[in-house]
């Protein structure tokens, strides 16, 4: 593929964000990467048309592309919101239209979810085919798991080009949708493969939720089995005795506990098909989630692909649509989709089957989320509160002590003494100034050592 990525780093060559970029070049030669730097350069396209059109030129030639930037703010910096401007004043949807994209940051996480959501939304209203985002940390790409991470993402998105299967919630109205005549995409893969979903929904076997999980199943290579709330005959909602903190044993006796522990915890996938209801999903979802808490502040969902299919327009109710992000990547789940019963049945037919494929896809490759400021925050609430409360939440305390997840408070003798060496420095003026002309060299010395080590592995 001929990817163009638009890096709206001030910093140009010196992006941080731009290194991770490079080490997808050269762990996958047979692309290539061509990177135009509109947040340094912005003021050229501003002055003259023609640098405007170069660019457009190269995005129309390109077979995919890449929004790569550091998060400014809680969004792209000022000089990429700049260029998407100018790129929409200038009317040339061609450009963009049906292209493969995703987005690629780097940040703090903090409130990055808000920077790719935003993304996300141009990019549909350019009418390109999103696939999603990756969010790394400064420092990700010099940690082995990190990159893996990456690549893992990557060759996602190669397969999601090569099957023209994308989000459901993430692509507009497609135009086989509006012209059938037309059919864009080939069919989807029919071959079975090794894995079970655990489809939960509630309400009348007959109802719009129940046909959705119903077609979900039907279009899935995954083994799926389908389980009406209802049927769970739960006695009521959590209690908030916290009784369950000690061992995660519930005072419930109704057959739920162990319902979640070998149905839910052992599925490769969770599907929830839900109706939407005053703004939200049906208070047995919600009862579900509650009861669930037996097993204390731990990511349950952990690795799973999660879909949302919902009757009623998700959109329109932005607390239901918030809700199904965050306990989706707070759980530790990939969501590979959210379809919605409204509008053009081809369309939702199309979005129900490719979910499934994605879903699928996630479950065979078990590529983990990339987090944004939702699990960061979340996770940091948590560690502290299991930390001062061990007497309460032991079962908890045992989970984070096994991951090494309690680094509250930090005992790095070395970072300490790095950060009272380094606090002396800088509080002499020449020094300062020195270290201070180096900074973007300084940021970048991990990152291009793990960048020469790969070429000379290449």
């Amino acid at each position: 593929m001929k990817i163009a990525v638009i890096s709206g780093s001030p910093k140009g060559q010196n992006s941080v964000t731009l290194q991770s970029v490079e080490w997808l070049r050269l762990k996958f030669p047979r692309h290539h990467f061509d990177v135009f730097h509109v947040g340094q350069r912005i003021k050229e396209p501003e002055r003259k048309p023609e640098e405007l059109k170069a660019v457009l030129d190269a995005i129309d030639e390109a077979d995919a592309l890449v929004w790569a930037f550091p998060v400014y703010y809680m969004l792209v910096p000022s000089q990429m919101l700049r260029f998407i401007e100018l790129a929409r004043q200038a009317a040339r949807p061609e450009a963009f239209a049906e292209k493969p994209s995703f987005s690629l940051s780097t940040s703090v996480h903090f409130y990055d979810h808000t920077a790719h959501e935003f993304l996300r939304q141009v990019s549909l209203e350019l009418g390109m085919k999103y696939f999603g985002f990756f969010s790394a940390g400064m420092e990700d790409l010099l940690q082995p798991k990190e990159r893996q991470r990456l690549e893992a993402f990557f060759t996602d998105f190669e397969w999601a080009v090569a099957h023209e299967m994308f989000p459901a919630a993430d692509i507009p109205a497609p135009r086989a949708c509006l012209e059938p005549e037309k059919g864009l995409d080939p069919k989807p893969p029919s071959q079975k493969q090794s894995g079970k979903a655990l489809v939960l929904t509630c309400g009348p076997q007959d109802g719009p939720a129940f046909r959705m999980a119903r077609a979900f199943a039907a279009a899935s290579p995954l083994e799926c089995e389908i389980t009406r709330l209802e049927e769970l005959n739960m006695q009521g909602g959590c209690l908030g005795c916290l009784l369950c903190g000690w061992d995660n044993e519930c005072v419930y006796k109704d057959g739920f506990r162990e319902f979640f522990l070998d149905k839910t915890l052992t599925a490769d996938a969770v599907v929830f098909a839900m109706p939407l209801s005053g703004g939200f999903f049906p208070s047995a979802f919600k009862t579900f989630l509650d009861r669930s808490f037996f097993r204390g502040h731990v990511p349950n969902y952990e690795g799973k692909p999660m879909v949302f299919l919902v009757a009623g327009d998700l959109n329109a109710n932005p607390a239901a649509a918030e809700f199904a992000k965050a306990f989706a990547e707070c759980g530790g789940a990939r969501l590979t989709g959210a379809v919605c019963d409204c509008g053009d049945a081809a369309c939702r037919t199309r979005a129900v089957e490719h979910t499934a494929h994605l879903t699928a896809r996630a479950a065979l490759t078990k590529m983990p989320p990339s987090p944004t400021y939702r699990s960061y925050a979340s996770f940091k609430i948590f560690r502290d509160l299991i930390y001062k409360t061990p007497f309460v939440f032991r079962a908890d305390y045992r989970f984070y002590s096994k991951r090494e997840l309690l680094d509250y408070p930090n005992r790095d003798w070395k970072l300490f003494f790095r950060k009272i060496l380094m606090a002396l420095l800088m509080s002499v003026p020449s020094v300062r100034k020195s270290i201070q002309a180096e900074m973007a060299r300084y940021m970048l010395a991990g990152h291009q050592a793990v960048l020469e080590k790969e070429k000379a592995g290449s």
